[in-house]
């Protein structure tokens, strides 16, 4: 008898993940079953361990598709990355993927004495690896979730990124932090490697979370030579993402990284005064910790030991960041330093960011800035650039007490109007160009006694119509100078372009369309567009209908058809006329001109509301003035 496969089960926080929603729009589902004028019920759970709720990931992925809620339309794709079996660990996830990602072994086929024996073939020395392969006893399930998981993810770094974001990282208590809050650290620690110089190496955080961020970024990363826990995990993760290590630094110059998140006050000022007395000539650091501790006003001994650390002024620029990017306590802010080993610095660089439209690229340039030498070519030191985000402030005035950077704290800008001028007059630009002639005569003939109508599924059986799939495309690499264009069939990725050198490296066993594929879209309702040029990528879950010679339409017919098939229907079933060739042709020219006239519908449109958009900020800005109409110039008694 065939044993069955336990059901792959998601939590709620696991739905909300798969969806890209907030936790709480998923508990209004649950409450709000009525969809577009449908009752769909969200799935009833199909088990509740430890007082969580667990519920089938077939379940979960069916009723995405059929309501169409939520914000990741690859959520079919990812479900599997987030079905960890229920009592499965995080650390045993971890070394299997590990294992994974060196062997490139299915681990599902393989029981634990051939997963002991494939760890001690990859670190024979037990460096990393083979101790901790040796203590685990893995859940049964385990092997074949990370399977899944590597099959599911673009890379080694995206699948441990979602093991380190996933249910089984948050049950050993690894809350991590928002997406926005790494990429901050990491666009201020890139600032930071600029300023160190060529050669400069990362002393690693030992917070997995920004450390696969970091060292990519680095020519290696420095790691202690030790049998420490921490150490060895960090080894580990090394050896799978292939970061150069070295045990010692050498002569060349560090930039240390440390996350002091969920200390308490007094153990994040020791740690930050340890880190400034470790930096060495040329060294920088980036210390993330509590705004409570490392920002906010203090008071007593531990205000003056914040006043002692930086009095001999290694701090270059403190950061006070929004709430709600530390997941552990959302409601607290984080904050971040900036520090060098240079002494002598009268002023330090501050900004509050909460509420703040942030550039990264800006903020990065502004960070390099703070820690550049004064010019020195005019009659007194200068900075060689504004800031946009960074206001300079006395170090004395600093240190006197209350916050270090008060609530607020903005750069000093003047406003220019040219972005509004410039943005009215190329929507005007826009708006000048004349709609193409459109041909709308059609003349009367005899109607046929019967319409023949033919469904996809006939189509590509009989090999009239060919079927390819879309790839999985990671908008990570996209270029906006990119000549490779990256379609959706929903408009999704309109604006994704590609270098070609890269999207032929990354993407070799991809189909690019060829001019006249229709890529369509089944769920949540169908959606088509024709690619008159060819040469592109499309994203999954679009997918491509190329016509062969004797089909019985046109591409534009084709499209036509699936755009008015009902929402849900299958698309084999859908269907398309049988006509002549001479007709096919015809009707597909004419649908051409009513595509392209209604792309130029569109872009009218969207330059209309940027025009009024850039107009009313504009004038309220006081940098545009709208000339009065005739109507409003005519004398009063012409009115």
């Amino acid at each position: 008898m065939t044993e069955t496969a336990p059901p792959r089960l998601l939590t709620l926080p696991d739905i909300a993940a798969l969806a890209g929603v907030q936790r709480a729009v998923v508990s209004m589902w649950r409450r709000r079953t009525s969809v577009r004028g449908a009752v769909v019920p969200f799935p009833a759970a199909v088990a509740v361990v430890d007082t969580v709720e667990h519920f089938a990931l077939d379940d979960v992925v069916a009723y995405l598709a059929a309501t169409g809620r939520g914000k990741n339309p690859e959520a079919a794709v990812d479900a599997a990355t987030l079905a960890a079996p229920v009592a499965a660990g995080h650390e045993s996830a971890e070394l299997l993927l590990t294992l994974a990602v060196l062997t490139g072994a299915d681990l599902a086929s393989l029981g634990p004495a051939e997963l002991v024996t494939l760890a001690g073939e990859v670190d024979q020395d037990d460096h990393f690896l083979l101790r901790e392969a040796r203590e685990q006893s893995w859940h049964p399930d385990l092997p074949g979730h990370v399977d899944e998981l590597m099959a599911a993810s673009f890379g080694a770094e995206d699948a441990f990124a979602r093991l380190d974001g996933g249910r089984l990282a948050r049950g050993a208590g690894h809350r991590g932090c928002a997406p926005e809050l790494v990429s901050l650290v990491a666009c201020v620690t890139a600032a930071c490697r600029d300023h160190a110089g060529t050669g400069a190496v990362l002393d690693a955080s030992g917070d997995l979370q920004f450390d696969q961020v970091l060292a990519p970024h680095f020519p290696a990363v420095l790691i202690e030579d030790s049998a420490g826990v921490a150490a060895r995990r960090l080894r580990r993760r090394a050896a799978a993402l292939q970061w150069p290590v070295l045990p010692e630094p050498g002569s060349v110059p560090i930039v240390r990284v440390r996350s002091l998140l969920g200390m308490a006050t007094d153990d994040v000022l020791h740690s930050a005064d340890d880190v400034v007395v470790s930096l060495g000539p040329g060294d920088v650091a980036v210390v993330l910790g509590p705004a409570t501790a490392l920002t906010d006003a203090l008071v007593g001994s531990v205000e003056r030991a914040r006043a002692e650390t930086l009095r001999p002024g290694p701090l270059a620029t403190a950061l006070r960041l929004p709430r709600g990017l530390w997941k552990a306590a959302h409601r607290q802010s984080p904050a971040v330093w900036v520090l060098t080993q240079g002494t002598g610095r009268t002023e330090a660089r501050l900004a509050d960011l909460d509420g703040v439209d942030l550039d990264l690229d800006d903020l990065a340039a502004d960070v390099a800035q703070a820690m550049a030498p004064l010019t020195t070519s005019g009659p007194l030191p200068t900075e060689a650039r504004t800031y946009r985000y960074l206001r300079p402030r006395a170090l004395d005035r600093v240190l006197a007490g209350g916050p270090l950077v008060p609530r607020g704290t903005r750069a000093v800008r003047l406003h220019t109007g040219d972005d509004h001028l410039e943005t009215t007059h190329s929507a005007a630009r826009e708006l000048e160009r004349p709609l193409p002639p459109l041909d709308t005569s059609v003349a009367a003939c005899h109607a046929r006694p019967v319409v023949r109508w033919l469904s996809l599924g006939e189509l590509v059986n009989d090999k009239r119509l060919v079927l390819r799939q879309g790839s999985r495309i990671d908008p990570a690499g996209a270029d906006p100078r990119g000549t490779v264009h990256v379609l959706s069939a929903d408009g999704a990725d309109a604006d994704v372009r590609l270098d070609p050198f890269y999207a032929r490296d990354r993407y070799a066993r991809a189909t690019w369309t060829e001019p006249g594929d229709v890529v369509f879209i089944e769920k949540p309702r169908p959606r088509a567009i024709v690619d008159t040029r060819g040469g592109s990528l499309v994203a999954t879950p679009s997918r491509i209908l190329r016509l062969a010679d004797n089909a019985p339409v046109g591409p534009h017919v084709l499209a036509e058809r699936i755009n008015r098939s009902v929402p849900g229907s299958e698309w084999r079933t859908w269907d398309v006329p049988a006509l002549s060739r001479a007709e096919a042709e015809a009707l597909d020219a004419r649908l051409a001109e009513v595509a392209s006239y209604r792309y130029e519908l569109h872009r009218h449109e969207r330059a209309l509301d940027t025009w009024a958009a850039a107009a009313v900020a504009g004038v309220a800005a006081g940098s545009l003035a709208v000339p009065p109409t005739d109507q409003q110039t005519a004398p009063a008694e012409n009115r």
